[in-house]
């Protein structure tokens, strides 16, 4: 059955298989947990303008394919 399962890229579900495979998943788990770090972010505050808002604003309607019924200029 193995030998058959491996030729026609089957997965077995032996009970025997399936225990295997769910071990070498938490192995891998594992080892992609080790890798990885919290990183704090800095806080970065931008002050408000009424320029930057417009800018914004203006990039906002651009993206979205928005219509602005008032004159932002």
């Amino acid at each position: 059955y193995r030998q058959w399962a491996k030729k026609h890229s089957f997965e077995s579900m032996l009970p025997g298989d399936i225990k295997a495979q769910k071990e070498k998943a938490e192995q891998a788990q594992q080892t992609i947990n080790s890798h990885l770090t919290e990183c704090k972010l800095a806080e970065r505050v931008i002050p408000y303008s009424d320029k930057l808002f417009k800018q914004a604003a203006i990039e906002w309607l651009v993206a979205t394919d928005q219509v602005c019924m008032i004159p932002l200029i």
